[in-house]
């Protein structure tokens, strides 16, 4: 059965069937009216429609192309299409200029918003408020971006999505309290806007608070039982708590739904992810690879399943993905920053610079590009940019072991060993099962002992945390335990420290 067939058997509520009985005047209003309460329901395919046969009758209709575009903002052959149909449309020029640059920005085309600088537009309406919105979003000026969509949702008061738009960029600019407060005020004036109650559902969700959270995605689905939102939020809770067999039950719920396609290559994609989290790599591999047949565009996952070739060290394979990610959005700063670190693996060094800057041009907070080029420039023997870039990273995420991790080494090319040391152990603090810095900590200390003997005690408690987290974690404890035995530890001793650690 297609998504449309599926919509159009669902059991309308009263709003809807009113809306849909009014059809029959066959005025612009109404078809409008119905095309935006089909949309605000996550009721694409018939919006979808609705909006064609509309502008069959109105084709000079601004609205009902903009509902066209919105109910097919994820199908770039959908858009496509609407792009040819717009373009021999008899709209006025600026009429055409807001909406290409609507379709363009659904589009992830990153010229989008130069139509609406270069187009002069006269006539500030809701649409060039809402995409300015959209445009200041991209560039993190919530504020700004907060104004615009005020400004948007007061000439079309009525339009809910105008009014989430600018919740979301007050929640962004980390008014949280303020943002749910108003959210709740949306939903109790648009009972059926879908989105709305997703956006419910994630602010319950995120605070612990399950069964208001279960209520609300509750409450989407007896909007809309095929709303592939509701489903998304709940899984992206379950992949936060690390629950990663729940939040595949949720998508598989969904695509035995038989979304539209591409709805279901990003939950393929969304399951390829979750095995990877499992390490279980050929499922993972077989989801992804799915995705992509469906959806060969789908940056999200060539990016993932270049991760399963870079951890399998196939690295060409690797390189491959993240180059197809890159090309299929370009603005995904973290597939240059791939790239980087792919070219650094396959020993491409004078290759690896130049993908890690473009990350940063297209995204200055991509902390993990200035962890590259620290690493580059560590491995091209330039120590003072290498801690820079280093630092960068620290002042951009002090919460993340990795950037301590790679801290600590450039010390250690500097030869100072306890700030090294301070490195590492934050990143251990950190994250207790972060290996890499316990395996760094123990060479450390066995560097340190050669001049002092004292950090012999040191090595070997290292090692044991190393050997620790391996076992735990499944992987191979012959390097730790190899390790130990040089540091004098008797085997008897090592396998009573493992036979603890079961329990």
């Amino acid at each position: 059965m297609t998504p449309l067939k599926k919509e159009m058997d669902l059991f309308y509520d009263s709003e809807l069937n009113f809306l849909l009985d009014s059809k029959k005047d066959g005025s612009l209003i109404t078809y409008e009216s119905l095309a935006m309460g089909l949309n605000i329901r996550a009721m694409i395919g018939l919006a979808s429609k609705i909006s064609k046969e509309g502008l069959l009758k109105f084709p000079r209709s601004k609205k009902l192309f903009k509902e066209l575009i919105q109910a097919n903002s994820i199908s770039e052959e959908a858009l496509n299409e609407i792009e040819n149909d717009l373009k021999q449309s008899k709209l006025q020029k600026e009429e055409k200029l807001k909406l290409f640059a609507l379709l363009k920005y659904y589009k992830d085309d990153s010229n989008w918003y130069e139509l609406l600088k270069k187009g002069e537009i006269k006539e500030k309406d809701e649409l060039y408020y809402e995409l300015l919105g959209h445009h200041y979003i991209e560039k993190k000026e919530y504020e700004k971006a907060i104004e615009s969509y005020f400004k948007a949702s007061n000439i079309t008061p009525f339009d809910p999505r105008l009014h989430y738009y600018r919740i979301e960029a007050l929640r962004a600019s980390g008014d949280k309290e303020q943002s749910f407060k108003e959210l709740i005020d949306l939903v109790r004036n648009f009972d059926y806007f879908v989105q709305g109650w997703n956006g419910i559902e994630r602010f319950y969700l995120e605070d612990e608070k399950l069964s208001p959270g279960y209520q609300s995605f509750g409450k989407a689905l007896s909007i809309n039982p095929n709303d592939w939102g509701a489903f998304f939020v709940l899984a992206d809770f379950y992949l936060n708590k690390k629950s990663y067999g729940r939040a595949r039950d949720i998508i598989e719920i969904l695509l035995s739904l038989e979304p539209n396609k591409w709805v279901f290559a990003e939950g393929c994609n969304y399951l390829g992810y979750l095995f990877s989290l499992d390490r279980r790599n050929n499922e993972a591999q077989f989801y992804l690879e799915k995705a992509l047949e469906i959806n060969p565009k789908l940056s999200e996952a060539w990016y993932n399943l270049g991760n399963i070739f870079f951890h399998q060290k196939k690295f060409k394979d690797a390189l491959s993905c993240y180059e197809n990610a890159a090309a299929s959005e370009e603005k995904m700063a973290q597939a240059y920053t791939q790239i980087g670190l792919t070219l650094l693996e396959m020993g491409k060094f004078s290759q690896s610079e130049k993908p890690f800057k473009r990350a940063i041009e297209i995204d200055e907070t991509e902390y993990f590009a200035h962890l590259g080029l620290a690493e580059y420039y560590r491995r091209m023997k330039q120590k003072d940019k290498a801690l820079e870039h280093a630092l960068l990273a620290k002042h951009l995420r002090p919460d993340e072991p990795n950037v301590y991790n790679i801290l600590g080494t450039i010390y250690e090319s500097f030869n100072q060993f306890e700030k090294a040391e301070e490195c590492y152990k934050k990143a251990l603090e950190i994250d207790p099962m972060y290996r890499w810095s316990a395996n760094n900590l123990g060479y450390l200390y066995e560097k340190m002992m050669k001049k002092d003997p004292k950090y012999k005690k040191d090595a070997i408690e290292a090692w044991k945390k190393r050997l620790l987290i391996t076992y735990k974690m499944g992987s191979s404890i012959n390097g730790a335990v190899n390790h130990l035995l040089k540091l004098g530890l008797k085997p008897s001793s090592i396998k009573h420290f493992i036979e603890r650690a079961k329990d």
